[in-house]
């Protein structure tokens, strides 16, 4: 298991509700997980015509620690870390003998 210190970050995550008319999200239901590890990365990539930055990420939950269940419904949601929005890309249970012990969160 991991140890708690490593475990310095809070975040709030929020499921998409519906969209409108013109296909804009709407988001509720936000939950805060702490105390997690939110593992940030950049990439920049150079193309022919412009440059693209990318910033994708990893949270780590563990269940020993933030009590939440997370399910597949929060895919294309939206992770909030203070003033930065990412989108939910994957979530991806950790297990260890057939028991869920947390959850890796990849976001972009």
């Amino acid at each position: 298991m991991i140890d708690k210190r490593l475990l310095i970050d809070s975040v709030q995550i929020e499921k998409v509700l519906g969209r409108d008319e013109w296909g804009k999200e709407s988001y509720g239901g936000a939950l805060t997980l702490s105390p997690v590890r939110f593992d940030r990365a950049t990439t920049l990539t150079h193309g022919s015509k412009d440059d693209t930055q990318r910033n994708p990420g990893v949270i780590f939950v563990y269940s020993r620690y933030c009590k939440v269940i997370l399910d597949d419904s929060y895919i294309d949601g939206r992770i909030i870390d203070g003033d930065k929005k990412y989108k939910v890309i994957g979530i991806i249970p950790i297990s260890l003998y057939k028991k869920v012990i947390g959850y890796e969160i990849e976001v972009i």
